[in-house]
């Protein structure tokens, strides 16, 4: 594995007795939930750096909205990073979740497959959602491009579609490149935007039901092109990607963040004295532009009657 990075954190005893690993009922927390949000790195880390009051109304947010969270493995290795361990502002946050009464889940890449296994009589389908997804995402250069052009048999399987009955893709491909995860590489990035796209085809999934919770521009582009790019006929459920500020003026306009202390306090582990976001004032005519804001002016900002909306 690239640089020593490892799936299962070196202090995995501290980390089990507060999130839900797969096990008989899994399928069934995924299929059945009102909405599940999948936390990206950055956020994580953001999120769990947060003083308390801030972690309550973000934990009130998500009560509301009976949120059920999955953390992927690819997330799990980076926020154990090349030390092998999940750090202790981390596992005080998941702590704090699960405390609230809510399920975090933590999930292997790979069991997407017996997701949708449950779901299609046909194996191939679920191998084609797969395919689909890798090839609409394919960069020039990715850990997953890169894994993908050492492997030629795995290439052949899932970049042109030569399935094989019986052959666990999903376990190969995504093995494969957890084993190849480097620093600072995008591949947490990547892997949100497949299986996001690929629970987005699972039947009966309502629009919105799948949200991706990134601060990353980059990561949140990357899984915005792949829907773009998904041909019709594999063209899911559509999902919600927040963004930090967004998810803050979402709070607000529900009525969970009420004073500006209450947003103030949200962003006092920011780390930056300017927020930037993209969005559109009251009177733009464009689809939307990357607008700044010092923190006081970005609370101020999203308090305002017909203030600025935040598309991320």
């Amino acid at each position: 594995m690239g640089e020593n990075y490892s799936d299962i954190p070196d202090n995995w005893n501290e980390v089990a007795m507060y999130v839900k690993c797969e096990d008989t009922d899994f399928i069934d927390i995924v299929i059945e939930s009102k909405k599940i949000v999948i936390y990206d790195t950055c956020s994580f880390r953001f999120h769990s750096n947060c003083g308390s009051q801030a972690q309550d109304k973000l934990i009130e947010y998500f009560k509301a909205e009976k949120v059920v969270f999955i953390l992927l493995r690819s997330i799990l290795m980076e926020l154990a990073s090349i030390e092998r361990v999940i750090n202790r502002e981390y596992v005080s946050f998941l702590k704090r979740i699960s405390q609230s009464g809510l399920t975090v889940l933590v999930l292997y890449e790979e069991s997407l497959f017996d997701i949708l296994n449950e779901c299609f009589s046909s194996q191939k389908r679920a191998f084609e959602y797969l395919s689909w997804a890798v090839r609409a995402l394919k960069q020039p250069v990715s850990t997953i491009t890169n894994t993908l052009k050492s492997d030629k048999r795995l290439y052949n399987q899932v970049l042109e579609g030569k399935y094989r009955d019986g052959v666990n893709v999903y376990r190969e491909f995504f093995s494969a490149v957890r084993e190849n995860k480097a620093s600072g590489d995008n591949l947490g990035e990547e892997i949100i935007a497949i299986c996001t796209n690929i629970l987005s085809q699972l039947p009966g999934t309502r629009d919105g039901k799948f949200c991706v919770i990134t601060d990353d521009k980059k990561g949140a582009a990357a899984i915005a092109t792949l829907f773009h790019r998904t041909n019709h006929y594999f063209a899911g459920a559509r999902i919600i990607i927040y963004s930090t500020p967004r998810l803050l003026q979402t709070m607000y306009n529900i009525g969970i963040l009420k004073e500006k202390e209450d947003v103030l306090q949200m962003l006092s582990y920011h780390g930056d004295s300017k927020i930037t976001i993209y969005g559109t004032t009251e009177y733009d005519i464009d689809t939307g532009e990357y607008l700044s804001f010092d923190i006081e002016q970005f609370a101020d900002e999203i308090m305002k009657p017909n203030g600025v909306n935040i598309l991320f």
